[in-house]
């Protein structure tokens, strides 16, 4: 509650000096257990080593959103794509549905669209872009990039079918420059 000014009203509440900021699991919103396994999470994937992040993920049994994301991110950057489809459709989409939950966060949303990008769907992607509105975050410019880039080594008559008709050329992947997934807001 904020202060009672001597005139009337209320002031905000202001943080005084002695007192100590809340810690960074409170201020992304995640209780300090699950802060502590994100973090292990993060910390086996960023050595590379996506098989113990994983299995530390599991740990959670599906229901933290975060943890659901940071095991879809090594996924993606094991090149299990599929799987990461999979996984990001279920964590973004309203169960039954083909649109977004308006409750996940924007990482989330750009995790799913590297996996259908990665997993050979650039047209899902795009779709989700687009959804997500231009200019977006930072990683929809390198998605829509990467995808340029790909158009750009299509043959004519693969190019010719994906830019008239949308269809997707098989066996034509498209390749990032830098690592798959976003972890979400810094720890």
């Amino acid at each position: 509650m904020g202060l009672v000014h001597p005139h009337g009203g209320q002031q905000p509440a202001v943080h005084l000096e002695s007192e100590s900021p809340p810690p960074e699991s409170e201020a992304i919103g995640l209780p300090p257990e699950v802060h502590g396994l994100l973090a292990k999470i993060m910390e086996a994937a960023s050595r590379g080593n996506y098989d113990q992040a994983l299995a530390l993920s599991r740990r959670n049994d599906g229901q933290i959103p975060e943890i659901v994301n940071a095991r879809g991110v090594c996924l993606l950057r094991q090149g299990k794509y599929q799987e990461a489809v999979t996984l990001f459709r279920n964590l973004t989409l309203q169960p039954g549905c083909t649109w977004m939950r308006k409750d996940r966060p924007v990482h989330h949303k750009t995790n799913f669209a590297t996996a259908l990008l990665l997993g050979g769907h650039p047209s899902g992607c795009l779709e989700i872009l687009h959804e997500l509105g231009q200019p977006g975050p930072p990683v929809a410019a390198k998605l829509r990039q990467a995808i340029r880039q790909w158009e750009s080594t299509l043959g004519w008559g693969p190019w010719l079918d994906w830019k008239i008709t949308g269809v997707e050329p098989s066996h034509a992947p498209v390749h990032l420059d830098f690592p798959p997934g976003d972890f979400g807001p810094d720890l």
